[in-house]
């Protein structure tokens, strides 16, 4: 293979790579901190009804996001982080089990920058935003968070 052609072919893995990672991480919804897309798991979770999940930073910041979850949500819709795209999801308001489809044509509540909720449809959304703590199963218990690790 060329010099010119291996330079190409690695300039296409790494701008593969990078899009990838850049578009599986996530970012907390109350400090919008960003992380790895593998340490999403290892977060503490909010729950929704239907077992749908955003994950919040760390103990400070699910104190805050416990005390008004709707303060976190956005006004403006940009595409989810992680997406669910493709996704056997539930409608944590209707119930309805679906699979999600691509970002531009789901119907989803957005929190501040970017993770999401999917639901079913438009009237769904509604519903979630004018009431969100209704669908919410359980919120991360910050006292139960381990503890950090200094080094």
């Amino acid at each position: 293979m060329s010099g010119d052609l291996r330079a190409l072919v690695l300039a296409a893995v790494i701008g593969v790579a990078a899009a990838a990672g850049s578009v599986s991480d996530w970012q907390c919804p109350v400090c919008g901190m960003t992380f790895n897309a593998s340490s999403y798991d290892s977060h503490p979770h909010v729950v929704f009804v239907g077992r749908q999940t955003i994950a919040i930073g760390g103990e400070g910041c699910a104190a805050k996001f416990n005390k008004d979850p709707s303060k976190y949500l956005s006004d403006t819709a940009v595409a989810p982080r992680p997406s669910r795209a493709g996704q056997k999801l539930t409608c944590p308001v209707s119930g309805e089990h679906f699979v999600a489809p691509a970002d531009e044509k789901a119907f989803f509540i957005q929190f501040n920058h970017g993770q999401a909720i999917y639901t079913c449809c438009k009237m769904c959304v509604g519903q979630m935003k004018a009431n969100l703590t209704k669908f919410i199963k359980a919120l991360p218990d910050a006292r139960l968070l381990p503890e950090p690790l200094y080094f």
